[in-house]
């Protein structure tokens, strides 16, 4: 299993549910939601994102009312992290 970097986000001009993932120079890079999604659970890859030195936070997949999504619960706010993210 490869564990990818991620430092940007595409997101859904419809939804407010992240669309792609990416980090530009990586040969994986960019690659789509539904592709991210079937990569963690088949556990082929995993995605992560450093919040903070040493400190990676590790992209989870969801299932809503809108059917599955790509988040990084904050702990303390509940937020999706990865809309923090810039923009590719």
């Amino acid at each position: 299993m490869a564990r990818r970097q991620v430092v940007s986000v595409r997101r859904s001009t419809h939804t407010n549910l992240i669309a792609g993932l990416a980090n530009p120079g990586e040969p994986w890079s960019p690659r789509a939601s539904e592709k991210v999604i079937a990569d963690i659970e088949s556990n082929e890859h995993s995605y992560f994102v450093m919040v903070s030195e040493g400190n990676a936070q590790f992209i989870q997949v969801g299932n809503g009312d809108n059917g599955k999504y790509l988040y990084i619960k904050g702990e303390k706010t509940g937020r999706n992290y990865l809309l923090d993210l810039p923009n590719y």
